[in-house]
């Protein structure tokens, strides 16, 4: 399984000490005084005498990486089993979640010598090699293997500008907050200060812009976004791991919301079961008139399985049957423009806010912007831009035949590319080895 952990333990770094005694911390980029205790990979440490010490406590809220082992590297949870090299040592995520070395060594990596392993290429590289991964670029460092250095692969397409904190592109136009000024993406693609503060933000009194609440928190306050949980700290938010909120039932890729628990559907042909986990599990039950190596798509409107290219209206808008199942088009259905309302009744459509007047439904007109096949929904107005078409454009490699059902975390290979199964919502196939035809070095990793 080729596919890098990085261990990036900064966190022990000793450098830009202001007195005896005290810490520098990568991670918070700061100084903190003998004493200081944090938790940092799950494990607690304690600033003791110049060192960070670990103190044999576990941090509580690890349960959220059920799955495998957090990557501070790469920002992601690896599955179980998956094994990387770090500092020339290989390391294996064990099942207690923890990164364990197994005795192997990086080829081509001499005793006492420290190499990176470019998962990208399956190559050893010198200290000072760069690689790009998901659109960011990585920096080989003597200390702590890779590290991401903050700039983007020239070849990811933008329209908008990188947010460190989310790792996703944002439109232009879209307003913030950061260390409680506002800021604005501009056309440059950079963030500019608009000269506005966060209300209620003030020396000693540090809020985070929590865009999900539309307000200021402060410091310690926890968010959910876009399936991770983020933390607000004196240097803002800061992504702490993935989110396992599944309180309200298993999240629909296809119409983006939840569906409650036990409701069954269909995916690619198989029968799917929401349980109380949160995740879709594939039952036995397949779905009527779908042969073995055939896709056709579950149309729940009316009951019927139907071909490639059908479309099917649901709650004003349309979708279409691709070799994928169902697919949101931008088409929204014409019976909803008239359809009667109850006078005065209020309602939010994707980014909009709807109200009913004379019958009819009065909305906003911000556009829904897709970003990486998952619309944003109306919870995430920051991302909404008024009276704007701009889209962020997602590019895959054919996975075909790799769409096909799999366990999360299980890997196979084809036609000289790796792949593993590593979206536990829809439980699809994404490529980690090499796609010989695509151009776009961040979908083939």
């Amino acid at each position: 399984m080729k596919l890098l952990t990085g261990l990036l333990l900064a966190i022990v770094a000793r450098a830009a000490i202001a007195a005896e005694g005290d810490c520098w911390s990568d991670v918070s980029k700061q100084v903190h005084p003998e004493g200081t205790t944090g938790f940092y990979q799950c494990a607690q440490y304690t600033c003791t005498n110049g060192n960070w010490e670990a103190t044999g406590v576990t941090d509580p809220d690890c349960d959220i990486f059920a799955n495998g082992c957090w990557s501070p590297t790469v920002h992601k949870v690896i599955p179980y089993g998956t094994k990387g090299y770090y500092k020339c040592d290989q390391v294996e995520c064990k099942s207690d979640k923890t990164w364990q070395p197994t005795g192997e060594r990086l080829p081509n990596c001499p005793a006492k010598s420290i190499l990176c392993w470019d998962w990208t290429t399956n190559e050893t590289v010198p200290v000072s090699s760069t690689m790009y991964f998901g659109c960011n670029q990585y920096l080989c460092t003597e200390e702590y293997d890779w590290v991401q250095n903050g700039e983007r692969d020239p070849s990811c397409e933008t329209n908008g500008c990188f947010s460190i904190i989310t790792q996703e592109v944002a439109p232009y136009g879209v307003k913030g907050y950061w260390k409680c000024e506002q800021m604005e993406c501009m056309r440059d693609k950079t963030w500019q200060k608009t000269g506005e503060r966060l209300p209620g933000c003030a020396e000693g009194n540090l809020l985070c812009w929590d865009w999900i609440k539309m307000e200021g928190v402060p410091v310690g306050s926890i968010m959910n976004y876009n399936q991770y949980v983020y933390k607000c700290t004196v240097n803002d938010w800061e992504q702490t791991g993935p989110s396992n909120d599944t309180s309200t039932g298993c999240y629909s890729n296809v119409t983006h919301n939840y569906i409650p628990y036990g409701v069954n559907g269909y995916f690619l042909c198989d029968q799917m079961e929401c349980k109380n986990d949160g995740i879709w599990t594939k039952t036995s039950e397949r779905l009527a008139g779908c042969a073995p190596g055939e896709v056709k798509c579950w149309n729940w409107m009316q009951n019927a399985t139907v071909p490639i290219g059908n479309v099917m209206f649901f709650q004003c808008k349309q979708y279409k049957c691709t070799e994928n199942d169902w697919a949101r088009t931008s088409v929204r259905d014409p019976t909803c423009s008239g359809e009667q309302c109850i006078e005065g009744r209020t309602w939010k459509q994707d980014c909009n806010s709807c109200i009913c007047r004379n019958g009819q439904g009065v909305c906003t007109t911000r556009a829904c912007i897709p970003v990486d096949h998952r619309r944003i929904t109306l919870h995430y107005l920051m991302w909404c831009v008024h009276n704007s078409n701009l889209h962020l454009d997602a590019h895959d490699c054919p996975l075909s035949p790799l769409t096909s059902m799999c366990m999360f975390g299980e890997s196979l290979s084809y036609s000289d590319m790796t792949s593993i199964c590593m979206n536990k919502e829809n439980n699809l196939w994404k490529i980690i080895g090499n796609c010989k035809k695509s151009r776009y070095r961040d979908t083939c990793q």
